[in-house]
């Protein structure tokens, strides 16, 4: 073997384990990027399309679970603009933010711990669950996009300690062990039986809700029922002594009432 053919052999070994550029936007595999080079493993199952079609599938299958386990497997009680948030908000946000998210966005941060840190306090809190209340709130109850942001700041401190306690052992594991490539994968391979725990969660604040304004409601109407009694009290106490005067004017005089009795009438006399 010549010399020239030796490190020509080399020159092809060196350019197909060198480090490949990653794209940002690249539509392709995980670690896919510029036009023209090589996909990495994985690049069908990681590639934007096929995260959008799971994030959509796995939202669906947990809405499913957690309203089959709500009616008990009965169809009439299926609530399907849930069901339809669901779906809006799997597609969108599952599968087509946290594609370029844990993909693109958080790899570029630096060290691991710090790309833990900027997807629990930064991702988790700024853009996952505000972007859940806005596409949930428009799909099932035409909700504008500043109202669901309100309405999220007031229910974090219901959702988010549900939200850590779930995911924050996961993505300690996926991002110390598990390669890029995989992250947003791995994520949505763990997301059934999160957005089961998820819907029913929600469900249980609509729930809540629903019963705290049917208890002001009857509140409401015991007090005042309550104030129309003591109004309806007050009123007869007051007709009360003018009643009695009224009586004790037109009341028959003491010799009036004796005539009808000797007896009463003979002491009178007397």
């Amino acid at each position: 073997m010549s010399y020239r053919h030796l490190r020509s052999l080399l020159s092809a070994a060196n350019g197909r384990l060198a480090p490949k550029r990653k794209g940002f936007l690249s539509f392709g595999g995980g670690g896919g990027g510029c036009r023209g080079e090589k996909k990495s493993s994985g690049g069908v199952i990681n590639s934007l399309p096929s995260h959008v079609l799971m994030g959509m599938a796995i939202a669906g299958v947990g809405d499913a679970a957690a309203q089959a386990g709500e009616t008990e497997g009965n169809l009439d009680l299926f609530d399907a603009k849930r069901f339809m948030g669901f779906l809006a908000f799997g597609a969108l946000i599952k599968g087509g933010c946290q594609h370029f998210v844990y993909g693109r966005i958080i790899p570029q941060i630096g060290p691991k711990y710090g790309q833990f840190l900027a997807d629990q306090l930064g991702w988790s809190v700024l853009g996952y669950y505000p972007l859940y209340y806005v596409v949930a709130g428009w799909v099932q109850h035409g909700r504008d996009a500043a109202d669901s942001v309100r309405l999220y700041v007031r229910e974090a401190p219901q959702v988010l300690p549900v939200y850590y306690g779930f995911w924050a052992p996961v993505q300690l594991v996926n991002f110390f062990l598990v390669p890029v490539v995989w992250r947003t994968t791995t994520v949505m391979a763990t997301s059934v039986a999160w957005l089961a725990l998820m819907s029913r969660t929600h469900a249980k604040i609509e729930q809540e809700k629903v019963k705290t304004a049917e208890t002001a409601g009857q509140l409401k109407a015991t007090s005042a029922a309550a104030l129309k009694a003591k109004a309806a009290t007050f009123a007869q106490s007051v007709r009360r002594p003018t009643k009695f005067a009224e009586e004790t004017e037109n009341a028959p005089s003491f010799e009036e009432s004796c005539r009808s009795n000797s007896e009463c009438l003979l002491q009178w006399k007397h």
